[in-house]
């Protein structure tokens, strides 16, 4: 019987973190258990790798752990209630910290207004709500909404046609990173790479932390894209992360992209 190539990666989160589903997803043949940052504690996340180092020695089924960090996700702020943004409307978009309560969009990044310019595509919610930047302030700017829709707390944001100041390890990244080479995972994911420095950089705290855990490359940027052969280089692994990659460049464009890097990376 040929051994199967394609390996399975699953999300141990809520829904996926009892023993029992642990148990079931390995025995129908689950690879890789995947550790969001994004979301839970450390302490949770700790609990569940115990889980599934005990019940993969159990089963005597070698499961890898990923740690995948966060990296810089832009959010919507928490707001009170959703907002009804319709098409053609007028919205401002500024830091949390303003005080400002007419049409106004909270977001938790410092740098969004000084990251985009005029003409610039704002998408909200996995680009479901599409707007597009028509005046620049000095604390907020203004978007003309081009397909609309209810806006939630801690929605993402995506800005597809600017260049994010914003680096691709964070300080919460950091403290994630120590503690999953403590915890002794077997891949470290880093989220939104847009540069080979970006790579070299995680590995030069991986190697500070006396580990040589190899680094997985998420290809989710335009700027990914287009440096693809130096990050390639740098990278243990090449995670093409379809659903942000989708929203950033288009749906229609990833097959193509996907099968590019394939060739690239072999």
């Amino acid at each position: 019987m040929n051994k199967r190539k394609a390996k399975i990666v699953a999300t141990i989160g809520p829904s996926s973190s009892s023993e029992e589903m642990i148990r079931s997803l390995i025995t129908s043949g689950l690879n890789v258990a995947r550790i969001n940052m994004s979301h839970g504690d450390q302490e949770t996340h700790a609990n569940n790798i115990k889980k599934i180092r005990d019940i993969s020695k159990e089963l005597n089924t070698e499961i890898a752990v990923l740690l995948d960090l966060q990296g810089p996700k832009i959010r919507v702020s928490k707001i009170e209630k959703s907002l009804s943004l319709e098409d053609n409307s007028e919205w401002f978009i500024g830091h949390e910290s303003i005080n400002e309560s007419s049409n106004f969009i909270p977001t938790t990044y410092k740098n969004l207004v000084s990251d985009v310019s005029a003409g610039d595509r704002v998408l909200f919610d996995d680009g479901l709500i599409v707007g597009k930047v028509i005046e620049e302030g000095s604390d907020r700017i203004k978007i003309l909404v081009d397909v609309g829709g209810e806006l939630k707390s801690n929605k993402g944001i995506n800005l597809p046609d600017s260049n994010v100041s914003a680096p691709s390890l964070t300080q919460k990244d950091k403290a994630d990173l120590k503690f999953g080479i403590e915890q002794e995972v077997d891949y470290v994911a880093l989220s939104f790479v847009r540069s080979a420095q970006d790579v070299e950089d995680v590995k030069a705290l991986i190697t500070e932390l006396n580990s040589e855990t190899p680094v997985v490359s998420k290809i989710e940027k335009p700027e990914a894209v287009e440096n693809i052969e130096s990050i390639i280089e740098v990278s243990d692994i090449i995670m093409i992360a379809r659903g942000d990659m989708g929203v950033e460049l288009g749906n229609h464009l990833v097959p193509s992209i996907q099968k590019e890097i394939i060739t690239k990376c072999n």
